[in-house]
């Protein structure tokens, strides 16, 4: 990847307290039982409930053993337990599970606190990273 030579501003701190912040948002957000909460994109949401981590039902949810389960393992489990779930849902999304999978790694290998450019062939994969976002980073 070829590295932007503007700043976006934001410091390794600040990215790092960012992300924590939004993935306690998004345990908080299993646990509560609030679907209208706006903690959380609707993406995600649905994502959740078709891994089988909450159930939805009457405009409420309610988080299901295997949400349980999830919140008993460490962070970096439950992050790889969430992608995996990503990738299962790519065709659901449009999107093709290789081409995910591979921007997952792009993403991996990048330097945190650096700006890449996101006119990438790729488009329709850098267009679908606000799903994997459950706020606004700015």
């Amino acid at each position: 990847a070829v590295v932007s030579t503007q700043s976006t501003g934001k410091t390794v701190e600040f990215l790092d307290q960012y992300s924590k912040e939004r993935w306690e948002c998004l345990l908080q957000f299993m646990v509560e039982g609030n679907p209208s909460s706006e903690k959380v994109s609707p993406d995600i949401a649905n994502l959740l409930i078709q891994s089988d981590i909450i159930r939805a039902s009457e405009g409420e949810h309610a988080i299901t053993s295997t949400g349980f389960q999830f919140l008993l393992m460490d962070t970096p489990a439950q992050i790889w337990y969430f992608l995996l779930r990503y990738l299962d849902q790519c065709d659901a999304l449009g999107l093709n599970q290789t081409t995910c999978l591979a921007f997952i790694f792009q993403l991996s290998f990048s330097t945190l606190g650096r700006s890449y450019p996101i006119g990438s062939p790729n488009r329709n994969m850098t267009n679908r990273v606000p799903l994997l976002c459950t706020g606004n980073a700015s």
